[in-house]
């Protein structure tokens, strides 16, 4: 949990971890399946737009190795792929207290992303009246209405009109994003 360019960081660990379970922070406003970051650069001052990335990128940088077994809300979970039989032989509930069910997994980015609270009308207002920069409506147009190459579209000219509009100091570099589908 950086709040920055997360998956940056996590390609440079990678290339020296061999961690069995990967709790990560998600940029939860980008709906699967967008595949959302924010590049390293070293003028970066982290102060405006969005920051991390999205299940999505995470999935498409951790696979084959690793595999995605929660996204709730701000964080995701993965495993080492080797790990899955063991994780599906334990009995129901004892992956996850709050269902009697044996989950099935890899787990589905997109039912994860729509089971999490980044939908919750609510949850999303009070985190836009805190300074949150995306409207809940944004959120639910990616990833109900339309379709992904047009909420990539969306998606781009929202982060890069918010990453703009301000006035950038002497000196300073404004974001990098990689945004695609």
């Amino acid at each position: 949990d950086i709040d920055s360019f997360d998956c940056d960081v996590l390609r440079a660990l990678l290339g020296g971890l061999e961690a069995a379970v990967l709790v990560l922070e998600v940029q939860p406003a980008a709906p699967p399946p967008i595949r959302f970051a924010r590049l390293f650069h070293p003028e970066d001052p982290l102060t405006h737009g969005w920051v991390g990335c999205s299940v999505s990128y995470q999935a498409e940088l951790l696979r084959p190795a690793y595999q995605l077994i929660l996204n709730s809300e701000d964080s995701a979970v993965f495993v080492r792929s080797s790990l899955l039989p063991v994780l599906e032989a334990l009995p129901a509930g004892s992956i996850f207290y709050w269902t009697r069910f044996k989950p099935r997994l890899p787990a589905d980015e997109w039912d994860c992303f729509r089971r999490t609270r980044t939908l919750d009308q609510t949850r999303l207002a009070a985190r836009a009246s805190q300074g949150h920069v995306t409207p809940p409506a944004f959120v639910r147009e990616w990833a109900f209405e339309l379709r992904p190459i047009d909420a990539r579209s969306r998606i781009w000219g929202n982060i890069t009109e918010l990453a703009f509009s301000h006035e950038l100091a002497a000196g300073e570099k404004p974001p990098l994003y990689v945004v695609d589908v």
